[in-house]
């Protein structure tokens, strides 16, 4: 090899063992692998002693791919190595692999230091490579039982993400193959913010004023193209949004009158074709209009007595499989059912964390199923779960809005960036 750790000829497939020198010596060794028709590079640099000790390798994170490294503590200096290869574990369920050029990348690391504490690891991620919303990019470390999740910041701007871990072994950036659920809220019935990313996560804040009192607002992907956009229900009437603008009123759709004006609204895919359907709720009975071809139907779930925000209806793909079941929540306990149409499948639990809560559903953790949350009626706080269990103990906690802003739930496509 060259005497910038680069190598000057091609190499056959197959396991490889490399020396790392200095000046000084022989800093120690690490082992790779040549895939066939994958690049593989290898990098290191030197790791003195000290706190706080920075390594940059691949490029540093002034480019793709490559990483930038921090030390807690150094005992003992050595040299630290990554093998960047598109060969590495296969991605969790629901994941893929954001890749460098056009081919997966999983950066090896090793080092030869004595080191204690934690340790910072960022990667310059290839933006060309991301196909989903860029906020549900993760860093993934396999430390020999499958990857987890050790991602502690993003930044969209830089393209970088960190994550933090006490071992070095195989990292990968992932990105979601599902839709992350994202907070809204909207003041005094027509004032809509919508935020780009779960907080503390920075995500761009939108804005819109959007119906005519009185209203309820409502999200759903009314055109199939992914993305939860802005709905009203206005004494009976539904208003239907394809996108935002400072007003939405250049993406409407036709008004469509329906439902017990007196009702609640409901938004959800209950046929599976990609788009939702309208649905009103009121005295335990679900009146449904499907999007594809107007057809209408009923559902039976919920008391016949009650009004919100005591009793409320709600809808979710709760077990994953691409078409929204029904839900209610009344004084804090949960019934959900898998299929609208058909009674006796439910489930129903309590969750009620206090705060005079709103209840809210979403993909809180992008795996493809809907859980339950609830945002507070006396502040902006929202307390979301990760499965749909009992127990008052939240997966997650967030602010965003303030006291009697109502709580709403909406989605990026997979291609989409607000505006």
């Amino acid at each position: 090899g060259a005497s910038d750790g680069t190598f000057i000829n091609y190499m056959v497939p197959g396991s490889y063992t490399a020396d790392v020198f200095a000046p000084s010596g022989r800093l120690g060794a690490f082992n790779f692998d040549i895939v066939a028709g994958q690049t593989t590079d290898v990098d290191f640099g030197t790791t003195p002693t000290g706190t706080n000790v920075a390594v940059q390798l691949s490029g540093g994170l002034a480019t793709p791919g490559g990483l930038g490294l921090t030390f807690s503590s150094v005992s003992s200096g050595g040299s630290t190595a990554v093998v960047e290869s598109g060969s590495g574990p296969p991605p969790p369920t629901g994941y893929s692999i954001v890749g460098l050029g056009g081919q997966d990348r999983y950066w090896d690391i090793d080092t030869t230091a004595t080191h204690t504490g934690p340790i910072t690891v960022c990667v310059h991620y290839d933006i060309t490579q991301v196909e989903g919303p860029e906020t549900q990019i993760r860093l993934m470390h396999d430390a020999g039982a499958g990857f987890v999740d050790i991602t502690t910041s993003l930044d969209t701007d830089q393209d970088i993400v960190c994550g933090q871990t006490t071992s070095l072994s195989p990292f990968a950036v992932v990105e979601s193959l599902h839709p992350l659920s994202l907070p809204g809220v909207v003041t005094a019935s027509t004032g809509w913010s919508l935020r780009g990313a779960v907080p503390p996560t920075t995500g761009t804040l939108f804005n819109l004023t959007l119906g005519t009192k009185p209203l309820v607002p409502l999200v759903g992907d009314w055109n199939g193209d992914g993305k939860k956009t802005p709905g009203t229900y206005e004494a009976g009437t539904f208003k239907l949004f394809n996108g935002f603008t400072a007003t939405a009123a250049t993406y409407p759709l036709a008004p469509i009158k329906f439902g017990d004006s007196r009702g609640f609204p409901v938004a959800g895919d209950f046929d599976g074709d990609g788009r939702d359907d309208l649905a009103v709720f009121r005295n335990g009975l679900w009146q449904v209009r499907f999007s594809d071809d107007g057809a209408t139907t009923t559902f039976n779930l919920g008391p016949a007595t009650g009004t919100w925000p005591g009793v409320v209806p709600v809808a979710g793909d709760w077990d994953g499989d691409g078409i929204d079941g029904i839900g209610m929540y009344v004084a804090g306990t949960w019934t959900l059912r898998n299929v609208g149409a058909v009674a006796g499948h439910d489930t129903s639990f309590v969750y009620n964390p206090g705060d005079k809560p709103y209840p809210v559903v979403g993909d809180w953790d992008a795996d493809g199923d809907d859980t339950v949350g609830v945002k507070s009626s006396t502040s902006g706080s929202w307390r979301v779960k990760n499965s749909n269990v009992a127990g008052n103990t939240p997966d997650n906690t967030f602010t965003f809005g303030a006291a009697n802003d109502l709580a709403m739930v909406w989605q990026l496509g997979p291609d989409d960036h607000l505006p």
